[in-house]
């Protein structure tokens, strides 16, 4: 998230809607998530949360060792079309800097972890604070769990699916939230 520039939120939005469809042929799932999903009227960058599609990566001897992401495939040729600088390229976060001078983050999620990464990275930060804090640190989180390994929910040992954005609200105990409404 950055505090630099601000945009307005319609450029921001078109600019969003044409990365989120271009990357969206490489996923399962795709979402435009930060303050461009809570309509806050002037934006400092674009987020977009996926899960790309991946096919089984194979040794000689046809043993299954990772997966290829299709979208990771892709992204050399994304950012060129983009005409965008690539500021940081993690294997869970990418950063560019579009030549308009907006700053495009996409996130790399999962299906686990998904609805847990889609609250947290709608946000707002208060809010995704709270989610992820236990009931007793004034947060929503049930106290015998915690998020940790990349937005997993923990009861103990065991790792706790949160397939959507609507089970892990759910899970804390509030329902649905319009993203807008999330303070």
């Amino acid at each position: 998230m950055s505090q630099g520039k601000a945009f307005p939120l319609e450029i921001a939005k078109l600019h969003a809607g044409i990365y989120l469809a271009a990357v969206l042929p490489y996923c399962e799932r795709g979402l435009i998530v930060g303050s461009v999903r809570r309509s806050k009227p002037e934006v400092h960058d674009i987020e977009i949360l996926i899960i790309p599609k991946t096919t089984p990566e194979k040794d000689m001897f046809e043993t299954v060792i990772g997966e290829i992401s299709a979208f990771e495939l892709a992204f050399s040729a994304l950012v060129k079309s983009w005409n965008a600088d690539v500021v940081m390229d993690g294997p869970k976060s990418k950063r560019l800097i579009a030549p308009d001078g907006i700053p495009l983050e996409i996130y790399v999620s999962d299906p686990a972890r998904w609805g847990v990464e889609t609250v947290i990275k709608t946000g707002s930060s208060d809010f995704s604070k709270r989610c992820v804090t236990i009931k007793q640190a004034g947060g929503y989180l049930p106290s015998n769990c915690v998020v940790k390994n990349g937005w997993q929910v923990y009861r103990g040992q065991t790792v706790l699916p949160m397939p959507t954005e609507e089970s892990f609200l759910d899970f804390l105990g509030l329902g649905w939230i319009d993203p807008e409404k999330r303070k």
